[in-house]
């Protein structure tokens, strides 16, 4: 079995985060994906130390949470 990525960990730990978060947060609305991210930045933001392919951290966010089917594009 491969070893797991330190991506891989920080993507299970932010999907974990956004289904605690939207316990929390079921009306936060349209934009909900960056509320959360901004939540993320403000109160968690050790969980978005993690090597991103972009320069933009909330394009990956985003990402694993497109595929992860947590928001719809």
């Amino acid at each position: 079995m491969a070893k797991e990525s330190r991506n891989d960990e920080a993507r299970r730990a932010i999907l974990r985060e956004w289904d605690d978060w939207t316990k929390n947060n079921p009306t936060a609305g349209a934009l909900k994906g960056m509320a959360f991210f901004n939540y993320l930045r403000n109160e968690r933001s050790e969980l978005l130390d993690f090597k991103s392919g972009t320069v933009d951290k909330w394009q990956t966010v985003h990402g694993w949470l497109l595929r992860g089917g947590r928001v719809k594009d």
